[in-house]
């Protein structure tokens, strides 16, 4: 089976070869030394907000971003395709492992909120759907009445 870096192609378009993004990937690889992880950088991408890009990383067989230095972010289907990523089932069960995360620590943000900031977040819901609207949060199940 040929490893995830034999099987990508990208675009040479997206491709930023910046000194900034080579220091991000170096600075976090510091930070993992003597972990036994290790990241293979695959290109980086032009930066969407200004700036330079995002190196996009090989980690444990899963492509994906690192965001701020540590933040690993397993690339989406319709990212992988756009850059030329083989969707395989070891990228599928990273993503999802990463959407599990993040909808498990927004669960846990929503119980341990406290008064003020539930009435500013009601206060928004209002501000955007006007008074009288049932909303669910489809994360959590809980519902409001603006």
């Amino acid at each position: 089976m040929p490893t995830m870096a034999q099987t990508i192609s990208f675009s040479p378009k997206k491709v930023d070869e910046s000194t900034q993004s080579a220091d991000r990937m170096n600075a976090a690889q510091e930070g993992r030394k003597g972990t036994g992880m290790t990241d293979t950088v695959l290109f980086t991408s032009i930066g969407r907000y200004g700036g330079h890009g995002t190196p996009a990383i090989v980690r444990d067989g899963v492509v994906g971003w690192l965001v701020g230095g540590t933040d690993f972010r397993p690339l989406s289907a319709d990212t992988a395709a756009s850059y030329g990523v083989e969707w395989t089932a070891t990228q599928a069960a990273g993503y999802g492992a990463y959407c599990d995360r993040v909808v498990r620590d927004y669960r846990t943000a929503q119980a341990e909120m406290s008064d003020e900031a539930r009435a500013e977040q009601l206060y928004e819901m209002r501000a955007a759907h006007g008074p009288g609207v049932n909303l669910v949060d489809i994360f959590t199940g809980e519902r409001f009445r603006t």
